[in-house]
This record gives structure tokens, sequence and C-alpha cells, in this order.
């Protein structure tokens, strides 16, 4: 590795990470009586990512649990009526999967979701994308007074793309970079039983020096070193201006 290429590497770069819930779908048939009540407040979803504690994004700070807002409609999926028709028959065999579900659908779903700006070095960055994976713990309120239930977990790989971008990003200075993922992705509880599904969009923005390199051309400051010699080779007449 080329010392200007390992010096990229080290020095600390700055990084946008948002990370959106976009829609809940939980089976309704796992679920008892009183969990079918809890599942018509609004969803709870804790989003954990284990490697980035030293950028608080984990699940011990309340800001970083996802409050859905009241869904717009809450529609359950039961299975065929038997007033049906022998042509509805056939179009609901077809999504066997759908009935068994109970969508939350976020009104403002921009809300759904939080980011994180922070400064790391791209080494850093590489080993902790490489660690592991982003959980969602999705809970269920049961009530004021009641403590929350788990519903289940989602796991999500972010690694490929992204390391590839924060790998781009290390080499040039000239542009930013960014990573996207939506995906949808099961929900499972402790038994490894689907209780349901989660979409979600991720993006990692890689800014490198890009966002330091305009600043310091704003202030005039695009080398301190070079200043230094500039100042130096005055002539005492234009210092004295």
């Amino acid at each position: 590795m080329a010392s200007g290429e390992s010096k990229n590497l080290t020095d600390k770069h700055l990084y946008l990470f948002e990370v959106l819930v976009k829609n809940i779908d939980i089976k309704e048939d796992l679920l008892i009586g009183s969990e079918k009540e809890m599942i018509k407040n609004p969803i709870r979803v804790r989003i954990i990512y284990p490697d980035f504690y030293d950028v608080e994004i984990d699940e011990v700070k309340d800001c970083k649990s996802i409050h859905l807002p009241e869904p717009e409609q809450v529609k359950c999926h039961s299975k065929m009526s038997r007033g049906s028709s022998g042509k509805d028959r056939v179009k609901k065999t077809k999504l066997p999967e759908e009935a068994m579900y109970v969508r939350k659908t976020s009104l403002h779903s921009q809300k759904a979701g939080f980011s994180c700006l922070f400064p790391m070095q791209p080494v850093e960055m590489l080993a902790k994308l490489n660690a592991s994976s982003l959980y969602f713990l999705v809970y269920g309120n049961a009530g004021k007074d009641e403590p929350s239930k788990i519903i289940g977990q989602a796991k999500v790989d972010i690694r490929k793309n992204f390391i590839d971008s924060v790998h781009y990003a290390s080499t040039t200075s000239d542009f930013p970079t960014t990573a996207n993922l939506a995906t949808s992705c099961k929900i499972e509880n402790v038994f490894k039983d689907i209780t349901g599904k989660i979409e979600v969009y991720i993006r990692l923005s890689c800014f490198g020096k890009f966002i330091i390199s305009m600043f310091n051309m704003l202030n005039g400051d695009r080398n301190p070193k070079d200043k230094k010699k500039v100042e130096q080779n005055k002539t005492p007449s234009e210092c004295q201006i």
C-alpha cells in the first residue's frame, strides 16, 4: 500500500449514516389475543449497530428509539371469507403470506428514522463494517403501565456496497460518495419463528476530506505551510500595506 493511500485511511473523514424504517408487517396468526390488541398501538423500533458505540448508535440511548407515528391504517388481512367468489379465491391463494400480516403504515415515514454525522478514520470504519450487521428490534407497546413486548429482531447485512463506498472515498478527495440500501427483511422471535417483516432504507455518505477542504477554501487557508512561506517571502513594503 502506498504511503499516500495509507495516510488517507488513517486520517479522519466525515460520514453521514442514515436509517429509515419505511414499513412494518406483523404476522397476525402468531400473536395471542392480548398481543393483537398491543399492535393497535404504535410500534417501537430500536436500531442497534454494536460496533458504533463510540458514536452512540446503540440501544441504550432513548433518542435512537424510533416511535412510529399513528398508523394511517391498520389492515388485518383475514383468511378468505365464506362469501368470496371463485375468482377472488384464486387471487387470494396467489399471496397466502399476505393474509397473515398486520400492516403498520406510517403517516410520516421520514420521521421514523435517524441520522448521525461523525468523523472517523476510514480504516476504523472498514473494520466496523466488516465486524457486524445492523439490527432492528421491534417492540409492541402494550400500554402505559405495561412493559413493552419484543415482537422480534431483524438483521441487515450492510457490508458489501458500503465497504466499496468507503474505499472509494478514501482514494479521492474531490467528490463525496454515497451507498444506499433499500431492503425488506424478516423479523424473527427468540424461537426463530418469522413474526413479520420490516422495510428499511439505509444510506452511508462518505465525504472524505471533501467537506474539510471546502471549509479550508472558504477560510482562505488551503495549506497552512504554503501560507507561512508566502508570509516569509513578502518584502518589507508589502508587509506594511
